[in-house]
């Protein structure tokens, strides 16, 4: 869906306002709206590209709009693979991305530094090979949207009711002339969007209700149930406490057993192979007994 209006928006651009280009066997017209046809507005141009299907009477269509709300996907794929909650999200900037080099190996990993001003308390999380991917996805877009540079702006936080710095805020859309950091509702309307667009059901048949927090939820559950020690999920979600943590998790039976022997089976391959010896019939015998 995402590249779909990703490539209609290119074509859109690469065509001079009033002229005509083909896109996936479909004639389209670029237009400009009255409000940007004045001297003031033609100097600096428009932020937004118009389209409209030749001989079609539906109203125009915004394609920056489009491309921006399709990408939903990298909001939720940042969520699903950090464990942020939204309002951390919305405060991540490209000076956010850091690396760090290990001492022994001397190998040079990135991280993702998060400094929440709801706990102002600074952690870094490392950056899977997937999230690296939508990370690099998001840049490319700003920079490409952008004459190739992140555009600075200041973010309002409406829980403390202040503006903060210009910063290269990586959550941005562009609803009017300027560039916007996205807000926690913009999050959210864009992960309800997404399971209205995609219709996923629940077990009962019913349209499925997925908060911001149940993404958050399944990053916790998933990290612990491979492996991941309860106290270092903790420590990656910003929690002070283990109940906290505990509370996210959404552990089966069947997840339960499959965890446990998972680590059965590792403790058993850690030990020395000598120290397991075929029991003798005596053994078998005197365990009977037993």
């Amino acid at each position: 869906m995402h590249r779909e209006a990703a490539a209609l928006l290119e074509a859109a651009r690469a065509t001079p306002v009033n002229g005509i280009f083909e896109h996936d066997g479909t004639s389209c017209l670029r237009e400009l709206l009255k409000v940007n046809q004045v001297p003031s507005r033609l100097d600096r141009g428009s932020p937004h590209v118009y389209i409209r299907p030749v001989g079609a009477t539906v109203r125009r269509i915004n394609q920056s709009l489009v491309e921006d709300d399709a990408g939903s996907w990298a909001v939720i794929e940042t969520l699903r693979h950090t464990g942020v909650r939204a309002e951390e999200l919305t405060e991540l900037t490209h000076l956010t991305l850091v690396s760090y080099r290990l001492p022994e190996a001397g190998e040079v990993v990135p991280l993702l530094q998060s400094v929440p001003s709801k706990s102002n308390e600074e952690r870094l999380l490392l950056v899977s090979p997937q999230l690296a991917s939508v990370l690099a996805t998001i840049v490319k877009h700003l920079r490409d949207a952008n004459g190739g540079k992140i555009p600075l702006v200041a973010r309002y936080d409406s829980h403390e009711r202040v503006t903060g710095p210009l910063l290269p805020h990586l959550f941005q859309r562009r609803r009017y002339w300027q560039p916007q950091v996205m807000s926690e509702a913009a999050v959210k309307h864009r992960l309800d969007r997404t399971l209205e667009v995609t219709d996923l059901r629940d077990q009962a048949g019913q349209p499925l209700n997925c908060t911001r927090h149940d993404v958050r939820r399944m990053f916790t559950t998933e990290a612990v149930t491979g492996g991941l020690p309860v106290h270092i999920a903790a420590r990656i979600l910003g929690q002070k406490t283990l109940t906290t943590t505990q509370a996210y998790l959404a552990v089966f039976q069947d997840d339960l057993v499959r965890t446990y022997r998972g680590f059965l089976d590792r403790r058993r391959a850690d030990r020395p192979q000598d120290e397991y010896r075929e029991p003798t019939d005596s053994t078998l015998d005197r365990r009977n007994r037993e």
